[in-house]
């Protein structure tokens, strides 16, 4: 009983929050990058839930982020960037967060759904289109992922020697290993 009247409850708090404009304040830190190359400081509001959507002042009405129109944006209550990016399992794009910025990106993708939540990670090098590269779905087979990192770092040397070097396989190393190669070149 008590753990219907606690599951009631949660979800009672979902649905109210799921009506509740979330708002940043205007800051300099935060903005969108168009796909014409424009840079716009903005503020940014979005339902719990919802898009995510920027304006340039209080006088400026709302624009959704969408990938066709903004190619990249941040948020400095996040501290992060978000860039579109073309996912390699369903060939759309979406907004991804940037986690290591290089000649290999590497990126993260969190999906939640009903009680759960899905980590992806994918990496592209020289603009070519993003491999997956691991996430942590419970049964899924490194072997792809292994494949996809060892082709990114291919072409040095020694970031494939200290791929070797790795005892294990997991976003860890792979965030080290992509860190690595960016500051060998």
């Amino acid at each position: 009983m008590m753990a219907i009247m606690r599951l009631s409850y949660f979800l009672l708090v979902i649905f109210v929050l799921s009506f509740t404009d979330v708002k940043a304040q205007q800051t300099q830190g935060n903005y969108v990058i168009t796909r014409q190359g424009d840079t716009i400081k903005c503020e940014f509001s979005g339902k719990f839930w919802g898009r995510i959507k920027y304006r340039r002042d209080k006088q400026d009405s709302y624009h959704k982020i969408d990938t066709a129109t903004i190619k990249e944006y941040y948020s400095q209550k996040d501290e992060a960037t978000y860039r579109a990016l073309i996912l390699p399992n369903t060939g759309k794009p979406a907004f991804v967060k940037l986690i290591e910025d290089g000649k290999i990106n590497l990126y993260e993708l969190l999906i939640i759904s009903n009680r759960s939540s899905t980590k992806y990670w994918y990496a592209c090098k020289d603009n070519k289109p993003a491999v997956e590269v691991d996430n942590t779905k419970l049964f899924h087979s490194n072997q792809n992922f292994k494949q996809n990192i060892s082709n990114l770092l291919a072409d040095n040397s020694n970031a494939v020697q200290e791929y070797k070097q790795q005892m294990s396989y997991n976003f860890k190393t792979i965030k080290y290993l992509v860190h690595y190669y960016n500051s060998e070149r």
